[in-house]
């Protein structure tokens, strides 16, 4: 599935229970503007898979 498919999703079909499934999806990051840069680098490290 591609990364925007939820997010097309959620626009084609917005109701209460695709935005709960929306929100719950698993490669949103949340980013609050008052958060240290540093923490933001961990978030997308930690969605990043690792190589071998």
């Amino acid at each position: 599935m591609s990364t925007l498919q939820p997010i097309i999703h959620v626009l084609q079909h917005s109701s209460d229970d695709v935005m709960k499934q929306f929100f719950e999806y698993e490669s949103l990051i949340w980013i609050d503007w008052r958060e240290d840069e540093g923490d933001i680098i961990h978030y997308f490290n930690g969605q990043l898979s690792e190589s071998h």
